[in-house]
């Protein structure tokens, strides 16, 4: 009996320890598991790069770029992407690789009508380019700069229609964008981006750096500095409203 109760002990100790042993093993294999799902393998990462070379790169920069000679400009065909991730929204970006719409109604970099015709990549091609471009971030961008709008329909509409005077008349921004105004009516001007789909495309930390600092982003674009004498000065207060107002056009 005193035999028996022995093994019985030993069977269990070893039971024990093969339990705590295999726990170790699950423990280990689920952290695995999680890091591989969070973080992409290099390989993944090496490939959406290539790829980026292989499609964007002959248009678009991934470093910061300098000014160059009105002649020079001619042969920039697509906007700089070395912030692509702080400036556009993953979900638009991906779904506009796929099905490339027109932003500009002129040429990059010049005031000629007309706008590169951008080519389309299949939708495994958009995932994993997106996915690449969401890396690129500048670190000059604070997420969090801009607080959203509040939750209270009367709260936005009083907010909009205020700063719709900032953007309309004492910045005059409309001159150059397109946009929606309070009616839902599209009107504006054409020598900048259009913000009729900003809600879509943009975030409000980006929009809020680019308008502290414009030749940050393109040193050859023709969006006025704030602080020129030819313009309106900007307060950090009106910076900041813009850049809501901005990312909220055509919000309802």
């Amino acid at each position: 009996m005193m035999m028996d109760e022995k093994i019985s002990i030993k069977e269990v100790s070893r039971m024990q320890f093969l339990t705590t042993k295999w726990y170790g093993y699950i423990f280990v294999l689920c952290a695995l598991l999680f890091l591989f799902l969070k973080y992409p393998s290099n390989a993944a990462s090496q490939d959406a790069e290539a790829l980026y070379k292989q499609k964007c790169l002959s248009c678009h920069a991934v470093s910061q770029t300098k000014k160059v000679s009105i002649k020079d400009r001619a042969s920039i065909k697509g906007m700089p992407l070395w912030f692509a991730g702080s400036k556009f929204n993953k979900e638009w970006l991906e779904t506009w690789l796929a099905s490339p719409q027109p932003i500009f109604s002129v040429k990059w970099g010049t005031l000629e009508k007309g706008a590169y015709e951008h080519p389309a990549v299949d939708a495994s091609e958009a995932k994993q380019l997106t996915e690449y471009l969401m890396t690129l971030t500048d670190a000059q961008v604070k997420p969090g700069t801009i607080a959203p709008l509040p939750k209270s329909r009367g709260q936005r509409r009083s907010f909009m229609s205020r700063t719709a005077q900032l953007f309309e008349k004492h910045q005059g921004c409309y001159a150059c964008h397109r946009y929606l105004n309070k009616r839902n009516q599209e009107l504006g001007g054409f020598s900048g981006p259009s913000l009729v789909e900003a809600s879509k495309r943009l975030q409000a930390d980006w929009v809020y750096a680019f308008l502290k600092d414009p030749r940050r982003y393109y040193p050859n674009g023709t969006c006025p500095i704030p602080g020129d004498k030819a313009f309106n000065q900007f307060t950090e207060e009106n910076r900041a409203a813009l850049a809501a107002y901005t990312v909220n056009i055509g919000v309802r």
